[in-house]
């Protein structure tokens, strides 16, 4: 994610003690996603308005249920607000989304979102993988629905150069990691999608995906650092691939 394509209003409103200031323009983000103003309670630790302005100029004020903020040291060097989390769930799923703003300037951008099964569901994709003798995935195959859907069966989703195989392990079970590189390499999108395989019947269950900018991406390899989102992971451990 590139902060310096943000559009920034001529005079924008100082920003308070502990409150975030405002910046307007669709900019940045995942996609074509605006960017976002956030106030906050003097410590820091509360979200009071969280909202955006649209095309037209006018203010757009978003419901600031579940969000929770991330304090660190931004690139002017001061304490600040760095990141909004917003958490939601339900029976299916963990789901969560984050604004950052690493510079300093108080215009938020939506840096990345991903979600975590909670449960099996017919909803969550199934794969095939096939290994070679290091290990490393040279086919995937994803069960869909025959034409009529009164069954499955396995078709080969060819692997491109744009796309990321890995296998990770993490707390004793292993992953499979596949991220995919589109858009500009100026301003890089990355989508994710996370597998498991508990019963080593070679069925791989979907537990996590997500889109990205960049961040939890590693730059080197441009693949999903899994790490990142380990703590959030342990909420799959139902799902039994």
């Amino acid at each position: 994610m590139k902060k310096h394509d943000k559009q920034q209003a001529a005079n924008p409103p100082a920003a308070k003690p502990g409150h975030g200031g405002h910046q307007d323009g669709h900019h940045g983000g995942l996609g074509s996603e605006p960017s976002f103003a956030f106030t906050f309670s003097e410590d820091l630790a509360t979200v009071l308005t969280f909202s955006t302005t649209t095309r037209s100029g006018a203010t757009l004020s978003l419901d600031v249920t579940g969000l929770s903020t991330t304090v660190g040291t931004n690139d002017l060097g001061a304490s600040s607000v760095i990141a909004v989390t917003r958490t939601q769930s339900d029976g299916n799923a963990n789901r969560f989304q984050v604004w950052q703003d690493q510079d300093g300037d108080t215009a938020f951008l939506q840096s990345h979102q991903f979600q975590v099964a909670k449960v099996a569901n017919a909803s969550l994709e199934k794969h095939k993988f096939t290994f070679d003798a290091a290990g490393a995935i040279t086919q995937d195959s994803e069960q869909v629905q025959t034409r009529w859907g009164a069954s499955t069966t396995w078709k080969v989703d060819p692997i491109s150069a744009k796309e990321v195989y890995q296998q990770v392990t993490l707390d004793s079970k292993v992953y499979v990691v596949k991220t995919e590189l589109s858009g500009p390499a100026a301003s890089p999108n990355y989508h994710f999608e996370v597998y498991r395989d508990d019963n080593a019947d070679n069925i791989w269950t979907e537990v996590a995906r997500g889109d990205s900018h960049g961040a939890l991406i590693t730059a080197a390899t441009g693949a999903l650092d899994l790490s990142q989102i380990q703590t959030q992971l342990a909420a799959s451990a139902a799902v039994v691939g």
